[in-house]
């Protein structure tokens, strides 16, 4: 047996060892020991990352030495992580420094300070298009309406951004400027709007005549699903004989709300799968417990993402009917990861795919029927009611069987007989199909 000093001896021996070769190393990495440096053995990708960080540490050293301004070394290693993010290229991932990505889980969760308005890239013409105006904000005082495209952003161009970047310079805090350089049409003009803080109502309900519920989704994020599911119970309470779903403008949201609301809305069976780089697949399924109702879908070229799920999980389910236009196809899922400082990434992850594997991403989910708007109605939906959606009455139309019978008018009086159930029968007719106007809704922010 080794005696208790030869053991420590050897201990001794072993700790100095360690911390040898551990200095040898730091100081290897960081070029403190040129001579052993030079010797130091690493493999092709940990020298090319080695030169990358040393390249990255002697501009930010030339910039500090010669910039003519002082120089904030926090803003100049925030924009390198912007930057790296950028390059990728994708228009769906960021970098947000720790205010800005509690500002963006602040957001998702139902409230922020902006304009007040919903916004989607248009990757094919490299620009960016405003899709919704809430009632009331910033922007619909300023009179900025949907269709309008933004060029700048308080001077700076928006060509070449990500979406990301631009609906960060356009929030801010309550109370400050923003001005927006918009084109209409062939109009290009300045609008200067004062930023507030937004309240955002995913889910607005309501009945429909001939009792066909109304159930507007205009982001899954917040609590989307609990306010689903209180709408379908108070339509079911006042005896929905059908119900639309309207995800039209829906730009998308948490995934996993988007499959809880198709597992409500689908019978036994898949709803999602998604594949990463890897090719590693992964499948969420419905259980056969669903709404059962009669169903229709309102889409249009602005529902993507979360929204392309649950309609594309519909339409392969056949568990109803998809009216309006051909939906944007963003097929991919991103994830959001929060670093050690607070700050936090948000990445492109996986690809999504329809219940029977159709590819989504740059495809997007057909209409059964396919239904349009005007122009004027879709530059301004302010001026939308049930009277002149025509998809919403291409939807109402497929349930006309199951609307129940209007009662009969009493039966007039001998004296009236050829003229008062004219009159009494028209009145009826004309009232009846007339519902008041769809409120305003609401929709994601910037």
């Amino acid at each position: 047996m080794i005696d208790r000093k030869r053991a420590l001896t050897y201990a001794a021996i072993l700790v100095i060892t360690v911390a040898f070769i551990t200095t040898v190393f730091t100081m290897a990495i960081t070029g403190g020991l040129s001579g052993v440096r030079d010797g130091f053995v690493l493999n092709s990708e940990q020298y090319q990352q080695w030169t990358y960080y040393k390249e990255f540490e002697q501009l930010k050293d030339i910039i500090d030495d010669q910039y003519y301004k002082p120089v904030n070394s926090e803003s100049l290693y925030d924009g390198a992580l912007k930057g790296l993010v950028s390059a990728l290229g994708d228009p769906y991932s960021s970098y947000y420094t720790a205010d800005e990505y509690q500002a963006k889980l602040e957001e998702l969760s139902g409230t922020y300070s902006g304009a007040g308005m919903s916004v989607t890239a248009d990757t094919q013409q490299d620009r960016i298009v405003i899709t919704k105006v809430f009632k009331n904000s910033p922007a619909a005082k300023s009179g900025i309406l949907a269709g309008d495209i933004i060029l700048q952003i308080d001077g700076k161009a928006v060509g070449g951004m990500q979406l990301e970047q631009t609906t960060d310079l356009i929030k801010g805090n309550p109370g400050t400027r923003v001005t927006l350089t918009l084109m209409r049409g062939e109009k290009v003009f300045d609008v200067e709007l004062t930023r507030a803080n937004i309240e955002v109502e995913r889910v607005q309900s309501r009945m429909l005549p001939g009792k066909v519920g109304y159930i507007r989704i205009t982001e899954f994020n917040g609590d989307c699903v609990q306010a689903f599911d209180d709408a379908v119970k108070a339509i079911r309470k006042d005896g929905g004989v059908a119900l639309i779903l309207d995800l039209r403008d829906n730009p998308g949201g948490y995934f996993d709300a988007a499959v809880k609301i198709a597992d409500r809305l689908l019978p036994e069976g898949r709803i999602v799968s998604t594949r990463n780089r890897a090719g590693k697949e992964e499948t969420w399924d419905s259980d056969a417990e669903h709404i059962g109702l009669p169903l229709a879908l309102l889409i249009n070229k602005y529902s993507a993402s979360a929204a392309e799920i649950v309609a594309a999980a519909v339409k392969d389910a056949d568990a109803g009917k998809l009216v309006g236009e051909d939906t944007y196809g963003k097929g991919i899922v991103q994830s959001l990861v929060t670093l050690k400082d607070g700050s936090g990434l948000k990445l492109t992850t996986s690809e999504y795919f329809s219940p029977r594997g159709q590819k989504i991403n740059g495809v997007g989910v057909k209409p059964d029927i396919a239904s349009d708007l005007p122009g004027e109605l879709k530059k301004d939906p302010s001026r939308l009611t049930d009277e002149n959606d025509a998809q919403l009455k291409a939807a109402l139309e497929l349930f006309r069987d199951l609307m129940p019978t209007p009662s009969p008018t009493a039966t007039p009086a001998p004296a009236a007989a050829t003229k008062a159930p004219s009159t009494t029968a028209k009145a009826t007719a004309t009232k009846a199909p007339s519902p008041a106007a769809p409120p305003k809704t609401a929709a994601p922010a910037d």
